[in-house]
């Protein structure tokens, strides 16, 4: 198991067992190696994220670029695929292998749940717990937000904003 050594003492109480510590090294010391996906068991690449801190878990994360502003940055600056496996009513789709069985299910419901479930029967889920913190939530939804990158486009309006504003001389408000 990789961990922060500062993270050392809170799982082994999440895990209900003592744990041996094998060597240190410093976080950069892991950028160029790699780890295995725990349902694809593709290799991945281990990254530095700025964002990444040792005050819960383990004191590494996972990076899903084309869902969370932090990790799209760590993505874009490794050139990480920016495939997006959640579409717009929030459901799985099967645009990465990894999440092609969990495909039409909710991510914050019963397709997460599903996913906890297939990593604890694989044995790649040591523990599982609730961990509150802030996140964005659409008040007029009622429901979290789903981070996704999508393909957008932008148009310069600059050139455009003075004679937008002197043709509104010209225009009648009803009512006025």
């Amino acid at each position: 198991l990789l961990a922060a050594e500062s993270r050392l003492a809170e799982l082994e109480a999440a895990l209900g067992c003592a744990a041996e510590l094998v060597q240190t090294m410093a976080g950069a010391d892991l950028v160029g190696g790699w780890c295995h996906h725990p349902l694809s068991g593709r290799r991945v690449p281990i990254l530095l994220g700025e964002h990444v801190s040792d005050d819960a878990g383990t004191g590494l994360v996972h990076t899903a670029p084309a869902h969370g502003v932090d990790d799209f940055h760590v993505g874009v600056a490794h050139g990480l695929s920016l495939t997006c496996a959640v579409d717009e009513a929030g459901c799985y789709t099967d645009a990465i292998d990894e999440a092609s069985a969990y495909a039409g299910a909710p991510v914050l419901g019963e397709g997460g749940r599903a996913v906890l479930h297939e990593l604890e029967r694989r044995g790649a889920l040591l523990a599982s717990n609730e961990y509150r913190h802030r996140y964005p939530y659409d008040w007029r939804a009622h429901s979290p937000v789903v981070f996704r990158a999508t393909p957008q486009w932008f148009a310069s309006v600059d050139a455009l904003r003075a004679p937008a504003l002197c043709a509104l001389a010209h225009v009648d408000m009803v009512p006025a």
